[in-house]
């Protein structure tokens, strides 16, 4: 991720607050557990967010082409 670009959210977070998947989001700063983000798209646009670091545990299969670093 990168100052001042365009990201998708892929989980539904907080669907009151406008926080649910596929919402196009800005991204303003990164922080260490933090991502400071403005809302782009639907009734919850220039509504400024701080996304918190979900942290994912993905087990390596031998059968998976893909190998996950973590």
């Amino acid at each position: 991720l990168k100052q001042n670009t365009l990201i998708m959210l892929l989980r539904n977070i907080d669907p009151h607050e406008g926080l649910c998947n596929g919402t196009r989001l800005v991204c303003t700063s990164l922080k260490s557990n933090v991502i400071d983000v403005v809302i782009c798209s639907s009734e919850f646009s220039a509504n400024q967010v701080f996304l918190h670091r979900i942290w994912f545990r993905v087990e390596n299969n031998l059968n998976c082409p893909i190998f996950f670093f973590l």
